[in-house]
């Protein structure tokens, strides 16, 4: 579930719609994911793989130990940047259609006349008085 915050502003006779979302569950589940899964759970097997398969010694698996983990935060990140990418498209999008919504309910204030002085009972206007 996405956690979207969604707040209409006026001022001055300009609306302005903010659209902002918090993406702390998606860096949990991006990072603890890949990190725990692929981090910690494929660690086992490519040490396996590594010592057994290929019979690699103690020196040599001490330098996997941080690629191993390099390509796993750079797999994580790479996944985290596009899903991020993506949502920010998303967001984008709805805020344009909140803002096509807004300018269709929302009329177009005329635009203000200069103000006149109200007519006298006698029905003419009372003159102006100079500023100053």
């Amino acid at each position: 579930m996405r956690d979207l915050e969604v707040a209409v502003s006026v001022r001055g006779g300009r609306t302005r719609i903010t659209v902002r979302e918090n993406l702390g569950p998606l860096i949990g589940a991006v990072y603890g994911g890949i990190g725990g899964g692929m981090g910690g759970g494929g660690f086992g097997p490519i040490m396996g793989i590594f010592a057994g398969a290929f019979h690699v010694s103690g020196a040599t698996l001490g330098l996997i130990i941080p690629v191993w983990l390099a390509v796993t935060f750079a797999t994580a990140r790479t996944v985290f940047r596009r899903s991020t990418g993506r949502r920010a498209k998303e967001v984008a999008n709805l805020a344009e259609r909140l803002a096509a919504l807004a300018r269709e309910l929302v009329p177009r204030p005329a635009a203000l006349a200069s103000p006149q002085r109200p007519p006298t009972a006698e029905g003419r206007r009372v003159p102006e008085v100079p500023k100053g």
